[in-house]
């Protein structure tokens, strides 16, 4: 029973590792603002050069997290763990921390419906955005495969990870809505090309996106980016009076017009 009255003491007073040094290195950052203003009246003083810590703790595992509580006098079996703080420029920060998540990003960790499972085998291996999964698949890395390697169950993560690749892509279309400025018709080497001018109107590229329909049939689009789409058109697609124009941009934005010849 005192045993079990001791652990629920313990379980009370448990503390994060991550909070814990987030909380000194705040009281340092504190320390070297002072520093800062005392370096304008005095010309020699005295600062902490490195910080080195020895902990007596009992480690703990409880909703996935790594909690500890610290060992008293008298108590056994606790662990030892050691910490060294040292200092670090803004140099060393630019070129050895990825940049911060801007505002034209997504953080993954506010998408709502991703579960908890998901959001930490993101983390585990450094993906904490929108952009972060953009970078990997420009590099032709796979982020389905990389989870689906670590996971036991490979066809769960696979599903997990479509549907957060999905929902990012929803999220990403509602930061940036497509806007038709100008619709143009003019004559290249191969034929008459109708020309969309406007803004966001390619923000993510997916197979078999963008198509095009005019009146119904099919026509070829020879170029698109975020602010222009060129499509090819003949005699039979566009008539002589109103006619329909249907782009899917991607699985979530689809633009309609009619058009006058």
């Amino acid at each position: 029973m005192v045993w079990l009255a001791n652990m629920t003491q313990r379980e009370s007073n448990d503390w994060n590792i991550e909070r814990f040094l987030d909380s000194f290195i705040i009281e340092l950052d504190k320390a070297q603002d002072t520093l800062a203003v005392k370096g304008i009246n005095r010309k020699l003083t005295y600062t902490v050069k490195d910080v080195s810590l020895d902990l007596h703790v009992f480690p703990t595992f409880k909703d996935g997290k790594v909690l500890f509580t610290n060992a008293k006098s008298g108590d056994t079996g606790f662990s030892k763990m050691s910490i060294q703080l040292g200092s670090i420029t803004d140099a060393q920060i630019a070129q050895h921390t990825s940049e911060p998540i801007s505002g034209d990003d997504i953080a993954i960790d506010e998408l709502e419906g991703v579960d908890e499972e998901t959001k930490l085998e993101m983390r585990r291996i450094g993906v904490k955005s929108a952009r972060d999964i953009s970078r990997m698949e420009n590099r032709n890395i796979k982020v389905d495969k990389v989870l689906g390697d670590s996971s036991p169950d490979k066809k769960k993560m696979k599903d997990k990870y479509d549907k957060l690749a999905n929902m990012i892509q929803k999220a990403r279309r509602k930061q940036s809505v497509p806007r038709v400025l100008a619709v143009s018709l003019g004559q290249e080497q191969g034929g008459p090309v109708l020309k969309l001018d406007g803004d966001n109107l390619i923000v993510s590229r997916h197979q078999g996106y963008p198509a095009a329909l005019i009146n119904g049939i099919p026509v070829e689009i020879l170029a698109s980016d975020a602010q222009t789409i060129q499509l090819s058109v003949d005699g039979q697609a566009l008539g002589q009076g109103p006619n329909t124009l249907k782009i899917a941009l991607d699985p979530y934005a689809v633009i309609s017009m009619e058009l006058d010849a």
